[in-house]
């Protein structure tokens, strides 16, 4: 799977997408394997939902940001500061399975230069793995199955009211539920923002030509 929608060959493990200030979005895209600080996480900002659609970026470069070899990006929100969810790529316990850094700007994401960073204790099933993250007031983590469901088994919602609720994994139990959406099987989610509506990032998993893709 390689992401070449900028025509840099930029292999894609995970790619996820926010929107933040004047409702501009930030993509970032990862690597598929590790890589050094530099060479990993590719950011993309555009400055219209119209310059996503129509692949019109305004920046773009590698961010500073390294994932360590047994965790992948899960999501990016943005709630007044830039949010970076990692995610195991094994099952793990509830404390040591989803990671969270704090950004306070764009340029310290790029920079890698974090706020705060720690564990969160969401534990993701065995079964599913985080699709995206948004912010529309509240957090929305988007789940999707590691297999292929029907609609209604395949994409799970859970609404966290605060920073500190995804750190403790306080979910809204009145917002928390199985989505109609249906994946089809050569796709997978690649990220969810929020910029007034929520747009959802579905990328094929195998590597396509652009307008076929994403």
């Amino acid at each position: 799977m390689t992401f070449r929608l900028f025509q840099v060959l930029v292999p894609v493990l995970a790619c996820c997408i926010t929107s933040a200030q004047a409702s501009t979005f930030q993509l970032l895209v990862e690597s598929n394997d590790d890589r050094a600080a530099g060479s990993e996480v590719f950011a993309v900002t555009y400055d219209t939902f119209d310059d996503v659609l129509g692949a019109n970026f305004s920046s773009r470069g590698f961010s500073q940001i390294d994932v360590g070899p047994n965790f992948s990006i899960g999501g990016l929100a943005y709630d007044g500061q830039f949010r970076l969810m990692l995610e195991s790529n094994d099952d793990r316990e509830n404390g040591s399975e989803v990671f969270m850094a704090t950004y306070d700007t764009y340029n310290d994401l790029l920079n890698a230069d974090f706020s705060s960073r720690g564990f969160s204790q969401i534990n993701v099933g065995a079964q599913f793995s985080v699709g995206g993250l948004a912010y529309d007031g509240q957090f929305r983590l988007m789940l999707e199955s590691n297999d292929d469901r029907l609609a209604g088994s395949e994409v799970f919602m859970a609404t966290l009211d605060t920073f500190d609720d995804v750190l403790n994994f306080n979910f809204n139990s009145s917002a928390i539920g199985f989505s109609q959406i249906n994946v089809g099987p050569d796709f997978s989610i690649g990220g969810l923002a929020y910029d007034g509506q929520f747009r959802l990032m579905l990328e094929s998993n195998d590597d396509r030509l652009a307008g076929s893709e994403v």
